[in-house]
């Protein structure tokens, strides 16, 4: 594979200028505001790298083509007229390296949106691509999963010596391990050794979202990328943890507006409950964040409080003057039924924009509860804020919220209430700091280095 250079990258008025060259084997972070043109970069990547790129969109919908886990994997690895015996070998190691061997036999429109991703990353590789580009491809991952993917990524780079370009909005587990960092500003492109961004970056305030958490969390002279950078600096005392701001206040409970009782559901009987007996009670004025690992049931929970799925048992109440659930769904072209919006096409939008553009529409209804499925999917650190200030008045107004979400830091900072969902039910119900310090993996940056330093 020869470098891959784009000069005077220019594409209609979304990409106005900048430059790039990726080397073979180099691992790339693509970074830029909700909007900027990164999935436009990428498809002209994409086009100059030719058959020996595997590409990873940002919506898994789109991409996949068949009803089965395996045929799926078994299209993809079938490229060039490729041998039944190299094919099924093709399928094997790529399941196994991906830990989805247990998942073969399934229908793909039973998986979650995570697991789809997951089969999208396997697929693009059972290809054996010499490049893989990836659109968010950790956005709708669980925080285990998302860091054994970007820890498998870091692996197919070093090891295996295939260039990864990934544009990615939450760059904690990948920013280190980037070679070269770009960065996409008004539809100019910066790029450079990924140390030289990180300085660049951390100086100026349009890009400092972007660091990982612990560029914001921890307060140094020199930007700290990682957690095993952020102990050496606080062991020494050259910094201190800064904690984020609470972005919610404490309101009187009001009435409850959703209550789940004993409620259960599974989409063959045969196969087991997806939901097990879950008890659920939200109040007005509140905000809950629902958190778990990928296909543990969370948006199957959302189907069934908003009436679009029946439970086997249990009962399922709204309380309130209309009773109306709004609901913003994980794919949220779902709420798109006509061909403008604001004077553009909703599918021109980037992906971070019809999710924005998708809540207007739930929000518009006035519901008296809300439930939102992974609203900031594809949205940075400053559009993450819009929705924050949204969702805040929406509980000042009294609504009742449920949020179902990957993003801890986001949960953390705007709940009420944090749940965690295993097996079909709700092991953990505690307040958003009680939730992060008890737990190991399901918390945020700041509490995990207050305890690496022994201040919790």
């Amino acid at each position: 594979m020869e470098n891959i250079y784009i000069e005077d990258i220019r594409y209609k008025k979304i990409l106005k200028g900048g430059s790039i060259d990726i080397a073979q084997g180099e691992f790339v972070l693509i970074c830029g505001r909700t909007g900027s043109g990164k999935t436009t970069l990428l498809k002209l990547l994409k086009e100059k790298a030719g058959t020996d790129a595997g590409y990873v969109m940002q919506n898994p919908d789109n991409q996949i083509v068949c009803d089965k886990v395996y045929t799926e994997l078994e299209f993809a690895a079938s490229a060039g007229n490729a041998s039944r015996d190299y094919v099924r070998t093709r399928i094997a190691e790529t399941a196994a390296y991906f830990g989805i061997s247990g998942m073969l036999d399934k229908e793909v429109d039973k998986l979650s949106g995570g697991e789809k991703q997951i089969l999208n990353i396997a697929c693009a590789m059972a290809a054996n691509p010499k490049i893989l580009i990836l659109d968010e491809a950790c956005s709708m991952l669980d925080p285990i999963m998302s860091d054994r993917v970007a820890d498998l990524l870091c692996n197919i780079n070093r090891e295996y010596g295939i260039t990864v370009i990934m544009a990615e909005h939450r760059t904690d587990r990948v920013f280190a391990n980037a070679d070269k960092v770009v960065f996409i500003n008004d539809g100019f492109v910066q790029s450079g050794p990924m140390r030289q961004m990180a300085h660049d970056m951390c100086r100026n305030p349009q890009m400092a979202g972007f660091l990982p958490c612990c560029a914001s969390a921890v307060k140094s002279d020199e930007p700290v990328l990682t957690k095993a950078e952020a102990i050496r600096h606080l062991n020494g005392k050259t910094a201190d943890i800064c904690m984020p701001e609470i972005r919610t206040k404490d309101l009187p409970s009001e009435d409850v507006i959703l209550k789940m009782k004993n409620v259960s559901f599974g989409y063959d009987r045969n196969k087991g409950l997806i939901i097990d007996d879950l008890n659920l009670e939200i109040t007005g004025g509140s905000i809950v964040s629902l958190l778990g690992e990928n296909g543990c049931g969370k948006s199957t929970l959302a189907l069934i409080a908003c009436g679009l799925l029946k439970p086997y048992s249990g009962k399922v109440k709204v309380y309130g003057k209309n009773r109306n659930i709004g609901m913003l769904f994980q794919d949220v072209t779902l709420h798109f039924t006509e061909d403008d919006y604001n004077g553009v096409h909703p599918y021109d939008l980037s992906g971070g924009e019809k999710q924005l553009a998708a809540l207007d529409m739930v929000l518009k209804t006035d519901p008296e509860a809300v439930i939102l499925d992974e609203p900031t999917k594809g949205l940075d650190y400053y559009e993450k804020e819009k929705i924050s200030d949204r969702l805040v008045k929406l509980k000042e107004n009294g609504h009742a919220i449920l949020i179902i979400t990957h993003d801890i830091e986001f949960a953390a900072g705007i709940s009420d209430r944090m749940l965690l969902m295993s097996h079909g039910n709700i092991v953990c119900d505690k307040k958003p700091h009680e939730f992060c310090a008890d737990n190991i993996f399901y918390t945020t940056t700041e509490m995990i280095l207050l305890r690496m330093t022994g201040k919790i």
